[in-house]
């Protein structure tokens, strides 16, 4: 085996290191190999080395590149994660002395306050389906399921008839890493879920050639006999959008900006917020009191008589 085949199994290995150990999700585990993979070809075939014998010179050689190609900064910071990871496990593994990416300093990223829309906006984004059909009733049923519990477009198409406790009114939601988390549902989520199971998602089912396995469990299914993929609930919520009349960078992490933003402007514990997300850093939650600092600010604003 040459090196370059040498450095790919490396790569592989890292890879089910990542998946079956660290158990990240399999679209973690693509963009890590995108990466990687774009590493190596740079490695190879401009410097001409092998994995390793990369320094720190060849991974700010390969940020550089990624930048007169085009790569936006969130891009390279994300490339360099990828390969800090990679280049820790190697050392951990005894198969490199030191981690050429150490004295590297990460990049700092412009700070972006998530998008989120107004209460009536969600509301009229949730109605925007035909529930006549049974297509529209799903993708109603979707929207508010997605809504009330902040849930993941991943998570949503991933969601099984038995993470379903309709009569407690929660749903088992299995998260990144694996994690799991139970989140209540709002009553309109589940009288929506009632709907549809009873009959509609049959229906969908029953038009399609043959079945495919996964999708006996999915809640959410396609009238092919699938399980909806996360590019159909992108495309459906898009055009859900147009049609209410919203602004057209409307996108599914988009409901769940919404579900935090709005439960903590009416008064719920940030604690609460984190465990609901299946946030592990409350900091990562914290983004959201910014957006209601700023909501607050703007009502004082417009409505105070000495503002």
């Amino acid at each position: 085996m040459g090196a370059e085949g040498q450095d790919r199994k490396v790569v592989d290995e890292f890879l089910e290191y990542l998946r079956f150990e660290r158990n990240l999700s399999v679209n973690t585990i693509l963009a890590y190999e995108a990466d990687l993979l774009q590493f190596l070809s740079v490695l190879h075939e401009r410097f001409g080395k092998e994995l390793g014998s990369a320094r720190r010179e060849d991974v700010v050689g390969f940020l550089e590149v990624r930048l007169k190609d085009g790569a936006v900064v969130r891009t390279r910071a994300r490339q360099l994660s990828t390969l800090r990871r990679l280049f820790q496990y190697l050392v951990t593994e005894g198969r490199l002395p030191v981690d050429p990416t150490e004295l590297i300093e990460p990049m700092k990223l412009p700070f972006r306050y998530p998008s989120v829309l107004t209460m009536e906006e969600v509301a009229r984004l949730v109605e925007a389906p035909d529930r006549e059909s049974p297509e529209g009733l799903r993708d109603r049923t979707l929207l508010e399921v997605m809504y009330a519990a902040g849930l993941r477009v991943s998570e949503a198409c991933g969601l099984n008839l038995d993470c379903l406790y309709l009569t407690e009114r929660f749903v088992r939601v299995e998260g990144k890493g694996s994690k799991q988390r139970l989140v209540p549902l709002t009553s309109a989520a589940v009288q929506w879920l009632e709907l549809y199971l009873d009959g509609v998602r049959q229906r969908l089912l029953s038009r399609a050639a043959r079945l495919h396995p996964e999708s006996r469990q999915r809640v959410f299914v396609s009238r092919r006999g699938k399980g909806l993929t996360r590019q159909a609930v992108w495309k459906l919520i898009r055009q859900y959008a147009l049609a209410a009349g919203l602004k057209d960078d409307v996108h599914p992490h988009m409901l769940r900006h919404c579900f935090a933003t709005h439960l903590l402007f009416n008064g719920a514990d940030l604690r609460v917020v984190q465990a609901l997300l299946g946030h592990s850093d409350i900091s990562t939650t914290e983004i959201y009191t910014h957006l209601t600092r700023e909501d607050l600010r703007d009502a004082f604003r417009a409505f105070h008589p000495r503002a």
